[in-house]
């Protein structure tokens, strides 16, 4: 069960930062990315997937909401086959890209509908660490108990 530190993001502020890759096809992108346990989805800086060749004439366009309740476009390809890689897993990414301000640091967000599915993750903020395990569906059977009663 590996435990990592939190990295300092670009305004210092400790964060669990991980490097992964993002993939279409044979192509791929070295990615920092925040793991967000309140994201419901992966959401990418839009410029990663025009830098794997995808257009947004092509692109399904919708809109999410910002951690500041104000709403934004986004951008994915479906049907793209876009895949992201932690360590030597690789999995399906069904988030988002979205289109950073010129003079802001894109956050790019490990979400729960991709990212949080092959692991249990952990965060320890206290002493700014956090774990990533393997999923027990992936090695391993997993014993659940009922929490006790009121």
């Amino acid at each position: 069960m590996p435990w990592y530190e939190y990295s300092k993001d670009a305004t210092g502020t400790p964060q669990p930062l991980v490097e992964v890759s993002l993939w279409h096809g044979s192509k791929r992108i070295r990615i920092i990315g925040q793991i967000d346990s309140g994201a419901d989805s992966s959401t990418f800086d839009v410029t990663i997937a025009e830098a794997l060749g995808l257009s947004r004439v092509g692109a399904v366009l919708d809109s999410c909401v910002l951690a500041d309740g104000s709403k934004s476009p986004t951008w994915s390809w479906p049907s793209a086959d876009l895949q992201i890689q932690f360590r030597s897993d690789r999995f399906p990414f069904r988030g988002d890209f979205v289109e950073f301000a010129p003079d802001a640091d894109p956050t790019n967000l490990l979400g729960r509908e991709d990212f949080f599915q092959g692991y249990i993750i952990q965060f320890w903020d206290k002493e700014s660490i956090f774990n990533i395990d393997s999923s027990p569906d992936s090695t391993r059977r997993l014993r659940v108990r009922s929490a006790p009663g009121p």
